[in-house]
């Protein structure tokens, strides 16, 4: 069996990180979409109130599209994976 060098182990604790990161968004995501298509279209301001994130999004559509799937978004959740 061969030893484990640090800079693996580096790489092993901060894919771990943006994993959990990107599971973490996605869950809030799954929340917040099923909370929109209920009960409030505009519940999507909540959730960057909630993480803390400007809200550049014009409407629930936006934010579904940009938040989910935008690689140039630096808080979506595609661009958390791909750190």
């Amino acid at each position: 069996m061969d030893t484990i060098t640090v800079e693996r182990l580096d790489n092993l604790y901060w894919l771990g990180r943006y994993i959990e990161r990107a599971y973490q968004l996605i869950q809030m995501f799954m929340d917040g979409y099923d909370h929109m298509i209920d009960e409030d279209e505009q519940y999507y301001i909540h959730i960057c109130e909630t993480l803390g994130i400007p809200n550049n999004y014009a409407s629930k559509e936006d934010f579904i599209s940009s938040f989910g799937f935008d690689r140039e978004n630096p808080y979506s959740i595609i661009s958390n994976v791909y750190k």
